[in-house]
């Protein structure tokens, strides 16, 4: 039982998952990494650590504070699409998270909420396309789809 309240606990959960984060992107990234992106993912593994101790300190005094499933699946999310935007692209990964996300918290799922939803996220890509690619002529990762 006590292996269970240490895994829910939210702060364990984030710090897992910053280390997780970190660790996957410096072992992901073919290149050789530069100053800036070393920075950040040391900064995010130290993060990470510092989270998990005070998790675990707090537990000492029996103060957990729980996660539910819901705030689970919204962090793996954030962690996740980073890494898909490669296979997929940025754009269509990036509609997915927004859409799964706002699916999420929806307080009603019917068919009409999910729709606007959809159209939602829909907009939102498409501004983020006019942005960074039409505006600002950055080139984002366009995935195995090759659409944008």
């Amino acid at each position: 039982m006590e292996k269970k309240k240490k895994i829910l606990d939210k702060e364990f959960i984030v710090g897992a998952l910053a280390i997780a984060f970190s660790l996957g992107f410096v072992l992901l990234d073919k290149k050789s990494l530069g100053l800036y992106p070393i920075t950040v993912f040391s900064l995010f593994t130290v993060l990470g650590l510092i989270s998990i101790l005070t998790s675990l300190k707090r537990q000492e005094s029996n103060a957990i504070a729980k996660t539910n499933l819901k705030e689970i699946i919204l962090l793996l999310l954030l962690f996740i699409n980073p890494l898909v935007a490669k296979t997929i692209g940025f754009y269509i990964s990036g509609f997915v998270e927004i859409f799964l996300i706002s699916v999420l918290i929806l307080p009603e799922k019917n068919k009409k909420s999910i729709f606007k939803a959809a159209v939602f996220c829909l907009i939102a890509v498409v501004i983020a396309y006019l942005i960074f690619t039409v505006s600002l002529r950055i080139r984002c990762p366009k995935g195995i789809f090759n659409l944008f």
